[in-house]
């Protein structure tokens, strides 16, 4: 009996292990489904179902790819929370420091623009507030509200549901009588003098803003007039209605001055005025209308853009859901941004009709929109009672190090993850703070090398950079000290993979020459030299353990190796293509590789058995990674994809495909939550799944933009780094945050090189130049201070000979190249006599026309 109870409790507990197991099963394709569909809408630019469907993600199985995908879904800077209803019309003060809203709480706030606070709330609307405007002196603040119920009362009403507002003190200045039904929208004139208000009495009124007077009515509309500007000119206000056509009046006179009819005539929910008074956006909707400011779904959802001149529609760009509620121009006219009813912001070029990103983050529509007067932010109001603040040129989940960079084909992290190192350009690499994107340090000009970089890793300990510029030997940068640059001499043909043992005191490099090589990292030079594979090694690794490594090989193997020894451990096989990339596990039990046929392969590190094999990409793979937690890896392709693994089950969890175009090299931050990616034709991109670093770079980006000209003019007029240092802390117009960062920029600049300065000058006087209107005279400063740099380079005298002659000093550049040729070395002596002889035929043809 004893023994039947013991076999029933034992298959009893195998059931239930089988049913968790197929549990378990179920759960994680249910999610691997979801992640795979949001993906796919957030592409397809749905992105309020893609939010829908990760709130619907178990909380268990969330990693990176999940994280990346809502910060995707919510990348503004700030939300701005405290009002009780509907936030229904939001704007900027002139100075861009504050922000007000108004809402259907009957309230309006002022908040601080930097911090989000709410500084003020200003009371005294009786019903929902509908439209705000800020006055252009930033004095004042005009708001109009919903119409007063037949039963209202003067105590109630308090006599109008117009008021001017003292924005400083938040004082009623006036409150004005005059429109019989709701005040829907309102705009100042550009002097501030008068504003202009839109009811659903069907009218529109212009009134005196210093005495509270009605100034004109304009009457013509059928319909609630339910939008209106005013031009930047000052010479018109267009309105919306309705009954669909628009009206733009003359602004003196009230008088009509053209009737707008698009291809759509339904009901008209926002207009504004380019910066230059030439165009005219507006948005429309096939619907109807419930209440006083809502629709009905219904067809025809438009944003279109008038020709004021020309009296024709010049775009009409694609509403990919939802109606648009609300729109703005930016300030430089270049962009429109809109908001929809699903609860996304739409920002498009205004020439083309493109879309060029999508912010999402409020939960319901966008109601109100308004663009910072520089142009740098976006703020919205929603139905979900929120304000939100956005940076207007970025999604937040993917970072871009543009800096100086050329390209990333070699890129690492250091090892607590605050930075970058990436090639800048032919014998150069920088050095990038990872939050911000600020170049911190560049370092040019190496000694011996002259090419592409074409790989670099940081030492565990961070105190030295390994790198390798193509066709040279690989080169030990120890940032730490004043040593510079030490080469290591001994690797024979080119190798394009280096790694560091874990106690940072060795290095493995790969070789064209079949071999491996282990160096000590103190002496530059070779411990052991690994042979056995019968072709290029075209990637190593060292095992997190420092015990072992691994190598692959286009001999279509990989090898595993006693680090102590040199010894082969295993030789792996199993690939039919060659192997091009591979990785370690964190724990050191597993190895991913990657090959020309597309596919991955994961192998057990002790058995040398291959586990799985991971088939998505159609191309070559060129990178791999493991993330710091063992769960993901995440493979570059040549079919321009990244793809994001489940270690465990081979799954495909994630495509990258924005952004993704030859791929070099993948790697994971240290903390697991940032992919860094390079390659041959694009900068370095940083895939994001952490919005406190992407609030911080957004900050930093834009202030860097606003310096950068500063510091290049700075550079273009002193050449090198201590006057400009020395200008920029005696501008005393800069901002301090602004100085800091203007520093940092010059720093991580430094002097050029003569070789700059020569290349730089030579640009703009050669002879055989196409453009001919480069500044020659700026070029004779560069090529002067080139041979003040290089007093012994022929090439920096021939350069300043042609500059001297592209300014008209000819006797001075026969001289110049006299000296040119003196100093040119016996194998090149014939060229430096030809650039004189051709000198000379030119000075002698220029005289000639002169004489003419």
């Amino acid at each position: 009996m004893a023994f039947t109870i013991a076999v029933e409790q034992t298959r009893t507990e195998s059931a239930l292990i089988k049913a968790q197991e197929a549990e378990e099963e179920a759960n994680w394709n249910s999610y691997l489904a979801l992640v795979q569909a949001a993906q796919f809408a957030a592409n397809s630019g749905r992105y309020g179902e893609a939010k829908r469907l990760l709130n619907r993600c178990p909380e268990a199985y969330r990693n990176w790819e999940w994280h990346h995908l809502k910060l995707r879904m919510d990348t503004s800077l700030l939300t701005l929370e405290g009002h009780s209803k509907d936030v229904t019309a939001v704007a900027w003060s002139p100075d861009g420091q504050r922000i007000v809203s108004g809402s259907r709480d009957q309230s309006l706030r002022i908040w601080n623009a930097k911090t989000g606070e709410a500084e003020r709330v200003l009371e005294g609307h009786s019903r929902s507030v509908a439209a705000v405007a800020w006055s252009p002196d930033g004095q004042r603040i005009v708001s109009g509200s919903f119409a007063q119920l037949p039963r209202a009362t003067k105590e109630t009403d308090k006599g109008g549901n117009l008021r001017i507002w003292n924005a400083a003190t938040s004082e009623i200045v006036h409150v004005l009588n005059g429109h019989s039904g709701s005040v829907l929208a309102l705009d100042w004139s550009p002097d501030g003098q008068q504003f202009v208000s839109a009811s659903n009495d069907s009218t529109l009124r212009i009134w005196d803003a210093q005495t509270g007077g009605i100034v004109l009515v304009l009457e013509g509309h059928s319909k609630s007039v339910t939008a209106v500007a005013w031009s930047p000119n000052g010479r018109r206000i267009v309105s919306g209605t309705r009954d669909g056509p628009l009206h733009i009046w003359d602004a003196q006179t009230g008088g009509i001055a053209q009737v707008v009819v698009g291809r759509h005539s339904g009901n008209v929910t926002d207009v504004a005025w380019s910066p230059d008074s030439q165009r005219l956006a507006w948005s429309s909707f096939e619907g109807n209308f419930v209440g006083t400011s809502e629709f009905l779904e219904g067809e025809g959802a438009t944003l279109s853009i008038w020709d004021v001149e020309a009296k024709e529609t010049v775009q009409t760009l694609e509403v990919p859901s939802g109606y648009v509620e609300s729109l703005a121009w930016s300030p430089d006219g270049q962009r429109l941004v809109s908001g929809s009813r699903v609860g996304s912001l739409h920002i498009w070029d205004s020439m083309t009709g493109d879309r060029m990103q999508v912010l999402e983050g409020h939960s319901k529509g966008v109601t109100a929109v308004a663009w910072s007067p520089s142009g740098r932010r976006i703020v919205s109001g929603s139905s979900d009672e929120t304000l939100h603040i956005w940076d207007s040129e970025t999604d937040g989940s993917v970072q871009v190090l543009e800096g100086y960079v050329v390209n990333g084909t070699a890129i690492s992290w250091s090892p607590d993850g605050k930075r970058v190192i990436s090639e800048l350009g032919f014998d150069s690499i920088q050095i990038w703070d990872a939050r911000t994107g600020e170049v911190l340090q560049v370092l040019k000009g190496i000694p011996g090398n002259r090419g592409v970089l074409e790989t670099v890793a940081w030492s565990p300990d961070g105190q030295r950079i390994v790198f390798r510029f193509y066709d040279n030997p690989p080169q030990l940068l120890n940032i730490m000290e004043a040593g510079g640059v030490r080469t290591m001499i001994g690797t024979s043909g080119d190798g394009s993979a280096l790694a560091w043992s874990p106690d940072s005191r060795r290095i493995v490099s790969s070789s064209e020459d079949h071999t491996l090589r282990i160096w000590d990292a103190q002496t530059c030079e070779t411990v052991q030299v690994l042979e056995g594979h019968s072709k290029s090694v075209t990637d190593v690794a060292w095992s997190p353990d420092g015990k072992r490594i691994v190598s692959c090989s286009s001999d279509y193997t990989l090898r595993i190796w006693d680090a102590q020894t040199g010894g082969t451990v295993q030789i792996l096989e199993g690939h039919p293509g060659y192997a091009t990339e591979v990785a370690w596990s964190p724990d050191s039990q597993r190895i991913v590789s990657g090959s020309s046929d597309g596919a991955l392969h994961i192998w057990d590190s002790k058995t040398g058995d291959r586990m799985q094999a991971l088939k998505g990409h159609s191309k070559v793979v060129t990178a791999v990674a493991w993330s710091p937690d063992g769960l993901r890896i995440v493979s570059g392709s040549g079919d321009d994809t990244l793809r994001l693994w489940d270690s465990e089950t081979g799954d495909t969890v994630q495509i990258l495909d924005r952004f993704a175009t030859g791929i070099r090299f993948v790697a994971w931050s240290p903390d697991g939550k940032r992919l860094l990616t390079g390659s041959y034709l694009n900068p370095v991109y940083i895939y994001d799944s952490c919005l406190e670093d992407a609030k911080t770079r957004w900050e930093f980006r834009w202030l860097s933009r606003q310096v950068r000209p500063l510091v290049d003019e700075l550079f273009r007029n002193h050449l090198f780094l201590e006057p400009v240092v020395a200008a920029l802390n005696n501008d005393q117009t800069i901002q301090p945050e602004l100085l800091q960062i203007a520093l940092g920029m010059a720093r991580a600049r430094g002097n050029p090189t003569a070789e700059d300065l020569n290349d730089n000058a030579w640009a703009a006087v050669d002879p055989d130049r196409k453009n001919q209107d480069t500044d020659i005279g700026h070029g004779l400063v560069l090529a002067r201070a080139a041979v003040e740099q290089a007093p012994f380079d022929a090439n920096t005298h021939d350069t300043f000979a042609w500059a001297l002659f592209a300014n008209g000093f000819f006797a001075e550049a026969i001289t110049a190249s006299e000296k040119a040729l003196q100093l040119a070395p016996d194998s090149a002596r014939g060229d430096f006599q030809g650039y004189l002889n051709r000198l000379l035929k030119f000075i002698a043809e220029e005289k000639t026309r002169k004489k003419d």
